[in-house]
């Protein structure tokens, strides 16, 4: 442990001297504040330093304000050496420093002094080292998660294509996303997709959308029924996915020669269809246990049917979007959801308008406390578009 004293008396020099040996500490020694700081400047690994109220060059408070500026400054305790032992004066120099000492004072006071601010500086020590063993493990995890999330982006980047009448919105929670949200065309021309919310949030919530995403991808550009892709869904999930998770989801097949839509939804809440005009219903109460709540055998694939009217756009959301908190605490709700799309019926952008009134209602992103997703199927951009050929 080094020692730095800062006394211009030779007699308190020298008891610190004989302490220092006592204790095993190597000791030096400054006359003025001005030499203290140049040394201090020089040497930035000073264990502890004691300095005289009255330096002469420099009072106190200046002192101690100009030692905590060093750039190299971390937690050097410092005690003052008062010679006044008045309230006044001790509160002050209690207030720039971290002890006071009043003289004349005994070897075995010294001592003791000396030994407790050891035991200070030792575990702040301690917790700086751990603090930087920390921050290591920080920033390799940082780097760990950046690559994963580099992977879950172009597993997305793939899956979201750009198809003609769907626009879409995605906001995760944090770095990674528990929802799914893929779209892909079959080789009929049909329209695949798929809006899904696996438990929970972050990195675990974002790993057990692999196997399912990849699965659906695969499967749809098979053309099976959207029942039976379910069906199969559930199989990889409770193989390979742990009981406590689920997904709730919602798959979609688009077919574009009847302007209707085959659907299987477990543990969604209901899609809604804005009808020209800006009327807004909901398309079913409920369907299906979320994928992975039940094994194969107890498995439900019906299906659901839907045919849509010219300017008909069908809403696919998950509960991030209706359980969005307003700065009261207050859900936006289907309700909230449902006003808005009847307000924004009309506007081309209808995703974008919706999901600028939704960040209103939430007023600050501290606010999020789950992945957002929505999609929007706009029948007549999408058959106008096929038409041309997109």
């Amino acid at each position: 442990m080094d020692i730095l004293v800062v006394d211009p008396e030779a007699e308190i020099r020298l008891v610190f001297f004989v302490a220092a040996d006592q204790v095993g500490c190597n000791v030096q020694f400054a006359e003025s504040g001005s030499e203290a700081l140049y040394q201090l400047a020089d040497k930035p690994d000073f264990d502890l330093v004691f300095a005289a109220s009255e330096l002469g060059d420099v009072t106190a408070e200046a002192f101690a304000r100009q030692l905590r500026q060093l750039d190299h400054y971390g937690y050097q305790p410092l005690v003052f050496l008062s010679s006044s032992d008045e309230s006044a004066d001790l509160v002050a120099l209690l207030e720039s420093g971290d002890d006071v000492i009043i003289k004349p004072f005994s070897q075995q006071v010294l001592l003791a002094k000396i030994l407790a601010h050891k035991r200070i500086r030792s575990l702040y020590k301690s917790l700086e080292t751990q603090n930087r063993e920390l921050h290591a493990y920080h920033k390799q995890t940082e780097r760990e998660l950046m690559i994963a999330a580099d992977v879950f982006r172009q597993l997305s980047a793939n899956s979201l294509q750009q198809l003609p009448g769907v626009s879409c919105f995605m906001s995760p929670y944090s770095v990674f996303n528990g929802d799914i949200l893929l779209l892909t065309r079959a080789p009929d021309g049909c329209l695949y997709f798929l809006v899904a919310d696996v438990t929970g949030h972050g990195l675990p919530a974002a790993l057990c959308t692999m196997p399912l995403a990849e699965r659906f991808l695969e499967l749809a550009v098979t053309g099976q029924p959207v029942g039976e892709l379910a069906r199969m869904l559930n199989r990889i999930h409770v193989a390979r996915i742990p009981p406590y998770i689920l997904c709730a989801a919602f798959l979609g097949r688009f077919e574009p020669a009847t302007r209707s839509v085959r659907y299987w939804s477990g543990g969604m809440l209901p899609a809604l269809v804005v009808e020209r005009g800006g009327s807004v219903r909901e398309l079913f109460d409920s369907m299906h246990m979320a994928i992975g709540g039940c094994e194969d055998a107890l498995f439900e694939a019906d299906e659901g049917y839907l045919e849509l009217g010219v300017g008909d756009r069908l809403i696919v959301y998950t509960d991030g979007v209706t359980e969005t908190r307003g700065p009261s605490g207050d859900f936006w709700g289907t309700e909230g959801l449902m006003a808005t799309l009847a307000e924004c019926a009309d506007d081309d952008a209808l995703v974008e308008s919706v999901m600028r009134r939704m960040t209103a209602f939430r007023a600050s992103p501290d606010l999020a406390s789950d992945d957002v997703t929505l999609l929007c199927l706009d029948v007549d951009a999408c058959l106008a578009q096929l038409a041309d050929g997109v």
